[in-house]
């Protein structure tokens, strides 16, 4: 009878452990595709909420060059401040998007780069009709940003050039990079929560490969941007992402994932405000 007992402990100790388990990693799960970011002040000088989509902007003109500057997962709208000033001073138009998970969208779940391409291309329209269907917009994205903004300019080849930042090659081993930063081996005991994950944002990481959609860009303007000390994802996806497009590729020294602006703003701007001048 005390066997039976002790057996049956052992049994409901180690069900009682799974369920835990399953709920801790649901738990994570669902704060991994709502990482609720918001902004920590207001628009750029110059930059306003607009109407017709969700996004600061700067008064666009028509025939005017737009700059549509996309964060990272984790970011914000308001982290693109100085390098918004910087192109505003250099006299384009400037939007920056609010993104699912994020800014003013926090109740929704982030799309990992798939959704917040779609975003790009809204945006993309939005600002052809304030200046017109054959203005010159430059798409400028870090990390999931940049993978944003080279999935939409697959979708849409007529955009005139991209710049990225710390953005991975492909999605499925950059999760993986994100987990095992976060704790050694975490991609791998953590599993179920990528699995939740992409239950609960309907993005399978295996299939967003941004490499992919650079390659076909291939011979138009592009700047691929990757800090030499970038830790999260190494700077061998930006070299990668670089030759797929024939882009050219800048190493910031002493930069670290997401910080290439902190570190030389002013080159930064102006290598940024070159792409419009650039013939596609």
């Amino acid at each position: 009878m005390q066997r039976k007992r002790r057996w049956r402990r052992v049994i409901y100790f180690f069900v009682g452990l799974s369920l835990a388990y399953v709920v801790g990693c649901y738990y994570l799960a669902s704060k991994y595709v709502r990482p609720g970011t918001t902004n920590a002040g207001p628009p750029p000088i110059g930059l306003s909420q607009t109407t017709g989509i969700n996004a600061w902007a700067s008064a666009i003109k028509p025939g005017q060059s737009v700059y549509i500057l996309v964060h990272g997962y984790g970011g914000s709208q308001f982290g693109w401040t100085d390098v918004a000033n910087g192109l505003a001073d250099m006299g384009v138009g400037v939007v920056i998007p609010a993104l699912p998970g994020h800014d003013n969208r926090t109740n929704e779940t982030s799309g990992f780069a798939l959704k917040e391409s779609q975003i790009v291309l809204d945006t993309v329209n939005w600002a052809r009709e304030k200046a017109g269907k054959d203005v010159k917009i430059v798409l400028v994205g870090i990390s999931m940003g940049g993978a944003a903004c080279w999935l939409a300019s697959e979708r849409d080849p007529t955009i005139h050039a991209v710049a990225t930042e710390g953005s991975f090659a492909r999605l499925g081993p950059a999760t993986a990079s994100w987990f095992d930063r976060k704790a050694p081996g975490a991609s791998t005991y953590l599993a179920p929560v990528i699995w939740f994950a992409k239950r609960m944002s309907g993005v399978d990481p295996a299939l967003v490969n941004p490499v992919e959609a650079a390659a076909k860009w291939k011979g138009k303007p592009s700047l691929v941007i990757h800090g030499d000390e970038d830790q999260l994802f190494p700077v061998e996806n930006g070299k990668e992402l670089a030759a797929a497009s024939g882009g050219v590729c800048w190493i910031v020294k002493g930069a670290t994932h997401a910080h290439c602006s902190d570190v030389n703003l002013r080159e930064y701007v102006l290598k940024l405000a070159e792409l419009s001048m650039e013939k596609n």
